[in-house]
């Protein structure tokens, strides 16, 4: 398949995120939002959820290797200009997201109200949250 060239589409937004069955969190709402701000959303799943509207039941987690081949796919075709994270729920899909992240895409890490946007060097050089995320790579591989 030949990738898709950029001169044509809104910006392309990949989210990574757990599905929420009621629509109300997750991957189903960074879609609408995303298209709600003119972005085109693609998604990598995290992790899957059992919960309804009062609350999370259990968490089933996205193995890291099928987290990280779902992006690779998606970046090898689509020319991505950021990146959401949501629900990354182990150290391991931590990991692989920090591995495949590059420096010259945006970054927002989103964390119950807390938003951090800029790109991974910008945010490693601020010691934000992601760039915590991102040594977290480091230090499971040792």
């Amino acid at each position: 398949m030949s990738p898709v060239s950029a001169d044509f589409l809104p910006p392309i937004v990949l989210a990574f995120a757990a599905s929420d069955p009621t629509g109300g969190a997750g991957i189903q709402a960074d879609i609408m939002t995303l298209a709600s701000m003119g972005c085109h959303p693609l998604s990598v799943i995290t992790a899957i959820t059992v919960q309804d509207t009062a609350g999370v039941e259990d968490v089933l987690p996205i193995d890291a290797d099928w987290i990280a081949d779902q992006a690779r796919a998606v970046l090898e075709d689509v020319p991505v200009a950021a990146f959401k994270l949501g629900m990354l729920a182990s150290v391991e899909a931590i990991a692989a997201i920090a591995a495949i992240s590059a420096a010259d895409r945006i970054v927002v890490f989103h964390k119950g109200r807390v938003v951090e946007v800029g790109t991974h060097d910008e945010l490693i050089a601020r010691g934000e949250v992601y760039a915590r995320l991102y040594r977290m790579q480091f230090a499971h591989e040792q």
